[in-house]
């Protein structure tokens, strides 16, 4: 049964019975997912107030459903340590036998896994793999968990860097019955990525013209104008510089008049725009590298975990090499940052790759973009 369902059914019954106390469950519901992203502490008193009145009727479902819903929020306030413990103990407690059959039983796990990935895909990988593993062998998995399934493997199949896996994923999500536009939005949010990765221009912009559809069609506006820049990228590499400026003026007038959050794979398809023309400064500038030293004495300070903060630092100092600037102060930033990683070996190892071809004019000459340089894979062309 889906989760909707479940709601709706269990709301009918508590209004035909004329219990108020559980026809407040659903109430709360509802008002956590209008908070949720412009009142976020606000979400957190509602779930722990829905947590309290659903644990005093002996609801045990609903219970669990307010505390997944606190790991999530708790996840996208950037509390990591909070929302881990919270989806570890959620992810022990669905476990037991009075929850099979809860309709997020599969999403409790996919949170903690989620969590995982963010922290370090790299150092959590085994577990991160087990986990859905896990997932996978249940029976009867519904449509919209295997969407969840398919699109968390193929974000952490990127995030590893193997695209050819990641590839298949977004595949899979293309592939489930119904052709149902989400499906294809997030689906070709992965797929963008990985022909991005490959310097495939024709398949990005043709992928990334069917993503702005399905985008169009759910009115997801900042998935729509992730597509529009794209497509803007790929148009600009194919010499179609008219086009790609349309499309790349769409994508921000949009932006400035919605004014979403989470702009991260947004930005990150905005700077691939400016490299494509050959603007590393302004590419430069979408990742917010100011060039400027951290002030004597000023604490080193991070909102995110340290291998999401390598990770686009790591981008930053490509760019760098590329256009032939100095590397020293990012690069001593990444430094200090992956000492704060448990295993910061892999990071390290690929800003020395970087550091070395920054000094070989002749291997930079190779790559005409900034993100092949120093990285693991070979990429065509």
């Amino acid at each position: 049964m889906e989760l909707r369902d479940w709601i709706t059914e269990f709301e009918r019954q508590a209004r035909a019975s004329g219990d108020r106390a559980r026809q407040q469950l659903p109430e709360y519901l509802r008002r956590i997912e209008a908070a949720r992203s412009r009142d976020p502490e606000r979400a957190l008193d509602l779930i722990l107030q829905g947590r309290d009145q659903a644990r005093l009727l002996g609801e045990s479902w609903w219970a669990l459903l307010f505390e997944h819903y606190h790991a999530v929020i708790l996840h996208r306030m950037f509390r990591w340590t909070d929302a881990l413990d919270v989806a570890t103990r959620n992810a022990v407690e669905v476990r037991k036998p009075e929850y099979d059959g809860l309709p997020i039983r599969a999403s409790v796990y996919q949170e903690l896994i989620h969590l995982h990935v963010s922290l370090d895909p790299h150092q959590y990988e085994d577990r991160i793999r087990e986990g859905y593993g896990w997932l996978l062998a249940e029976p009867n998995l519904d449509q919209s968990t295997l969407h969840m399934l398919y699109d968390g493997l193929a974000w952490l199949e990127l995030s590893v860097d193997r695209l050819d896996a990641a590839e298949e994923y977004g595949q899979r999500l293309l592939a489930l019955p119904g052709g149902h536009p989400w499906d294809a939005c997030s689906a070709y949010m992965r797929l963008c990525e990985v022909y991005y990765r490959r310097a495939d221009w024709d398949s990005l912009r043709q992928g990334a013209a069917v993503g702005e559809t399905a985008a169009r069609a759910l009115g997801a506006e900042l998935q729509l104008c992730e597509f529009l820049e794209w497509q803007a990228a790929a148009l600009r590499v194919e010499g179609d510089e008219r086009a790609a400026k349309r499309l790349h003026n769409q994508a921000e007038t949009r932006i400035n008049r919605s004014k979403p959050r989470g702009l991260a794979l947004y930005q990150h398809a905005v700077a691939a725009f400016h490299e494509a023309g050959g603007d590393l400064t302004k590419a430069l500038e979408i990742r917010h590298y100011t060039g400027k030293p951290r002030p004597p004495g000023e604490p080193l300070k991070i909102a995110i975990p340290p291998w999401q903060v390598c990770t686009n630092r790591i981008r930053i100092c490509q760019l760098l090499a590329k256009g032939g600037m100095p590397l020293d102060l990012a690069a001593g930033y990444v430094r200090e940052v992956a000492g704060m990683m448990p295993e910061p070996k892999r990071v390290l190892a690929k800003l020395e790759r970087i550091e070395e071809m920054a000094r070989d004019e002749e291997a930079l000459a190779r790559y005409r973009w900034s993100w092949q340089i120093g990285e693991d894979y070979t990429l065509p062309g």
